[in-house]
């Protein structure tokens, strides 16, 4: 491996990356040259190369940051911020019995379910789409199992692991972001900061371990996957949420496609590399799939990125665009139910084997 060098002024050294971390090939080209950070405004000018390998179709990082390096790029990240507290209107509580009732219904979350009334306040979700998604998220799409331990690596804020906390779970976090961490323990989360590959967790400790838009984060995927197998118990499931290298709106925006993130997302996935490399860890594959889930929030980065160069994280978009987000969300919730693979997200479960 090359020395590293220093690339600008944030003191971010960088190192080549030659190969792909899914399938070893080498990149076929430069996929995208010269990108700069459009969310938080990280210093220097990346690439982002392709896998010579048609059938893997990875994008990374080349070169990318150190791994001591990459705190610096998260000193701005929007994990430092508190969820908002949110104000119920009356129609809006409507609404929230029946996301109550969905997530009863499908995913046993609650006592009231089966009864006809519940039935059909659930069955209001359907013609909300898009926030039905979000639920599906919420609770990373997992059933309800009381007093199951949970790990979420990269949790953030904890936000999602609080949920799950309320929601019957024993859940606990890792981070290596110590602002976001230190907002997780505020909330009286079971949080460590640093490098799961660093902890030396002990075996077989958890029924689920779940990582939503993290792995595209990492510079060893494959061992991370590695790890959470040998965290898991027999029987363990592990839930994978990253962004999906062939959606629909990266073949519309190209290098100003939001999910690009650069210098942040060290790799873009695919729906057949993310089945490798976890059928390579020991994981047999229970839902591989991908969804429109956020298509509307990353048409509206990614205009922004196109038209201004940039998007702030949280701004409310104009009438317009968010219409125009509305929209191209309904066009890709049509678009997956024909072509698989052309959803915003992969959503992947995968079991450690009983034995």
């Amino acid at each position: 491996m090359s020395t590293p060098t220093v690339l600008d002024e944030d003191g971010v050294r960088t190192q080549s990356r030659p190969a792909c971390c899914a399938c070893g090939a080498p990149p076929v080209r430069v996929r995208y040259a010269d990108l700069t950070d459009r969310l938080f405004s990280v210093g220097g000018k990346w690439s982002l190369v392709e896998c010579s390998d048609p059938a893997c179709g990875m994008l990374w990082l080349d070169p990318a940051p150190v791994v001591e390096d990459l705190p610096k790029l998260y000193r701005q990240y929007y994990t430092h911020e508190r969820e908002p507290l949110r104000h119920w209107s009356r129609l809006n509580r409507v609404f929230r019995r029946a996301e109550n009732a969905y997530l009863a219904e499908n995913y046993g979350y609650g006592e009231v379910r089966g009864t006809w009334c519940a039935r059909l306040q659930a069955g209001l979700m359907y013609l909300r789409p898009s926030r039905r998604a979000t639920l599906d998220s919420d609770v990373f799409y997992l059933s309800a199992q009381l007093g199951a331990r949970l790990l979420e690596v990269g949790c953030g804020s904890g936000a999602m692991l609080n949920r799950m906390q309320e929601r019957g779970w024993r859940v606990e976090g890792i981070d290596f972001d110590s602002a976001a961490v230190t907002q997780a323990r505020d909330l009286g989360l079971q949080v460590r900061v640093g490098d799961i590959l660093k902890m030396d967790l002990t075996s077989g400790t958890y029924d689920v371990v779940v990582m939503s838009h993290v792995i595209e984060h990492v510079p060893d995927p494959q061992s991370l996957l590695h790890e959470c197998w040998r965290l898991l118990r027999p029987g363990g499931r592990l839930v994978v949420v990253t962004p999906n290298n062939r959606a629909l709106s990266r073949r519309l925006f190209g290098r100003y496609w939001m999910p690009l993130d650069p210098p942040r997302h060290l790799a873009l996935f695919t729906v057949s590399a993310l089945k490798r490399l976890s059928e390579d860890a020991g994981f047999g594959v229970e839902t591989l799939r991908t969804t429109a889930r956020g298509a509307s929030g990353v048409l509206e980065a990614s205009v922004s990125i196109r038209l201004k160069g940039r998007y702030i994280m949280g701004q409310r978009p104009s009438s317009p665009l968010r219409l125009l987000g509305d929209i191209w969300q309904l066009l890709v919730s049509v678009a997956v139910l024909f072509v698989s693979g052309w959803g915003e997200e992969i959503i992947y479960i995968g079991r450690k084997p009983h034995s």
